[in-house]
């Protein structure tokens, strides 16, 4: 197995896992069975450049991050998915307090 097929296996698990999939619900999103899925996560099997396109989609991750080209992409995703998640469904005024707050957050480093 090559290094990116490695890489690539790897990255798609952690990101289907961050998400709270299995391999089945992610089958299921990518109308694909569920083996197909393991097989790429074991890297017994690749996926076409299309398919690498909505496999990142559907995991809310960048195709550098499956290919193990950005590795800052990883760092904080877990807990910005969570946040994401925690932001669904609030009123734009409290987003936008979200928003202020998140920024004198980081004027503070």
């Amino acid at each position: 197995m090559s290094k990116l097929n490695h890489i690539f296996a790897k990255r798609l698990r952690e990101a289907r896992e961050r998400r709270g999939l299995t391999q089945s619900d992610l089958a299921e999103r990518l109308g694909i069975v569920t083996p197909g899925v393991s097989h790429m996560e074991t890297a017994r099997r690749g996926t076409s450049m299309q398919g690498l396109a909505v496999l990142a989609d559907e995991l809310g991750v960048s195709i550098d991050f499956l290919l193990g080209r950005d590795k800052a992409e990883g760092v904080h995703s877990q807990e910005i998915m969570k946040l994401a998640e925690l932001a669904d469904g609030l009123s734009r005024d409290d987003i936008s307090l979200l928003l202020v707050m998140a920024k004198e957050m980081k004027k503070r480093r």
